[in-house]
């Protein structure tokens, strides 16, 4: 054996050896200190070991929960075209429509997704791929959008038709206020039927205080959606 090796040996055998002697000298005077050395000796000589454990143990269970705790659900998935919202405001509405819907905001929540730029350019071909995407996915419920740009998806069949699925009361309190569309039925021929597609949020002072927009925007719900009951909701909730 290298002498390097064996005197590395000897000077760890002598350092175990120390240590085995300090905790026995430890433990004897532990034994002879009355309740309020002991306590002293306690503080001095191990709470800080016992208080990095504790802490040590906090933090690896709030990493290990993080990880596994259920995440909320999407009660509702909105997409809004053309059109940004305030921050603050659209956090106070997720909240609020949260609470409208009677749903625990620690188990559900409500997914926006603004900012959703499209125009005639040929520019916006990430954002139109994005959105079809989660349309085809059934992760978009409730669209928002400017008028050209609402009827442009109509016309490709993704929006129910309203006049079967709003409640009588609030069906006569949009009148005039329903947008109505055909639907192309196969490529290159114009649309055919009339159906309401959507609903102008115009007169919605709750839409109103979530945006500067200037121009109307539109509401309607897709035919891919999972949450039809609380898409509906949504719509009672913007012009209670």
């Amino acid at each position: 054996m290298p002498k390097e090796t064996i005197e590395k040996t000897k000077l760890e055998d002598d350092a175990l050896l120390y240590q085995k002697r300090e905790e026995k000298k430890d433990r004897e005077k532990f034994k002879e200190l009355d309740g309020k050395g002991k306590l002293q000796f306690f503080r001095d000589y191990y709470l800080v070991k016992v208080l990095i454990v504790v802490i040590a143990a906090a933090l690896l269970g709030s990493v290990i929960y993080t990880m596994v705790k259920p995440k909320p659900e999407a009660a509702l998935n909105v997409a809004v075209v053309n059109d940004q919202w305030e921050e603050q405001a659209r956090e106070d509405f997720k909240t609020d429509l949260l609470d409208y819907l009677g749903l625990d905001a620690g188990k559900n929540t409500i997914e926006v997704m603004d900012a959703l730029w499209i125009n005639e350019d040929g520019s916006d071909m990430a954002t139109r791929t994005k959105l079809m995407v989660n349309i085809s996915a059934g992760m978009v419920d409730v669209m928002i959008a400017d008028r050209e740009q609402f009827l442009s998806y109509a016309e490709q069949g993704l929006f129910v038709d309203l006049s079967d699925k709003l409640p009588a009361q609030l069906d006569q309190k949009l009148d005039g206020q329903i947008l109505k569309s055909g639907v192309i039925e196969e490529e290159g021929q114009e649309p055919t039927g009339e159906y309401s597609v959507g609903i102008s949020l115009e007169n919605s002072g709750i839409y109103g205080s979530l945006t500067n927009q200037a121009e109307p925007m539109y509401i309607g719900i897709t035919t891919s959606t999972k949450n039809m009951e609380d898409a509906v909701k949504m719509i009672q909730y913007l012009f209670q």
